[in-house]
């Protein structure tokens, strides 16, 4: 195990999870609560609980990446897109 593991709280959504596994490249993440490990959250878990929670925190991921590209771009510059643009 890693000496500062990416970890969850009991707290956190289904979506910060997935993000998390996203954004490190992880497969699980432990559950910390009150500095002890009280579970480890795998992608299977979310996926076995309900299998058509992949595609809408699939779509809330994407939507969230679009949105930092688009800021991102407009800090270094960019052009906001037109309506027009967008809905092509």
């Amino acid at each position: 195990m890693s000496k500062d593991p990416v970890t969850i709280t009991p707290e956190q959504d289904i979506t910060d999870a997935m993000l998390k596994m996203g954004k490190f490249n992880v497969r699980r993440l432990p559950v910390v609560e009150d500095g002890k490990v009280v579970g480890i959250l795998t992608i299977k878990d979310i996926l076995g609980v309900q299998p058509e929670l992949f595609q809408i925190i699939a779509d809330k991921i994407e939507l969230r990446r679009s949105n930092i590209n688009l800021f991102t771009s407009l800090a270094r510059g960019g052009h906001m897109p037109t309506l027009r643009q967008i809905h092509r």
